[in-house]
């Protein structure tokens, strides 16, 4: 450290390269090592934010969180490994572990064990494979509920004078070369049954 203040380290070699950062919490042994400018950083983990250099506003929790984050701003990882492959991409949250994106993603979000986002702008919820797999997905009452309340899906609507809203639009699946892409199918429950 040379002119770097308000910074907290606890653990071996926890913000051993920071210079001018100033106001990084880094808890962990290796946590936040490679800092030197970034600044607002809160690292909490083995090896938390390692990487990073001079990435400001990131928060990094759990054994190898946001490894790899060099310059990228504003992103949460929550989780071992979580945001994973993420370098320069700002503004990403990553929930689970192995959760990742590529190097310079933006503005996404994945959650769960191994979400694979693949590129900006992006929500990506489960895993590809089956230890991070979601088959089914409640909303509004949680599972079951003896009052469920009803729940509406928006698209963004317009703000200001005469803005129309956006489409919503659902697709099934994407196939890849000559297989045919996924249907789009909507079920109820008869009445007295559950599913």
């Amino acid at each position: 450290n040379t002119t770097g203040s308000e910074n907290s380290a606890f653990g071996v070699y926890a913000l051993l390269g920071n210079t001018t950062g100033g106001r990084n919490s880094a808890f962990g042994n290796q946590a936040m090592a490679s800092n030197t400018t970034g600044s607002y950083n809160s690292a909490f983990g083995y090896y938390a934010l390692n990487s990073n250099q001079t990435g400001n506003f990131n928060s990094a929790f759990g054994y190898y969180s946001g490894i790899d984050i060099t310059t990228g701003f504003n992103n949460v990882t929550l989780g071992y490994n979580a945001g994973d492959n993420i370098t320069t991409g700002d503004n990403n949250v990553f929930i689970g572990a192995g959760s990742k994106g590529l190097a310079a993603t933006t503005g996404s979000i994945g959650i769960g064990f191994s979400a694979s986002v693949t590129g900006n702008n992006q929500l990506v919820i489960g895993g590809t494979d089956a230890n991070g797999l979601i088959r089914e997905g409640y909303f509004g009452s949680g599972v079951t509920n003896t009052s469920p309340a009803n729940f509406t899906l928006n698209a963004t609507g317009g703000s200001g004078s005469n803005v129309a809203g956006a489409s919503l639009i659902l697709a099934g699946g994407r196939s890849t070369g000559s297989g045919n892409g996924g249907n789009l199918l909507f079920a109820v429950s008869p009445a007295g049954t559950s599913g």
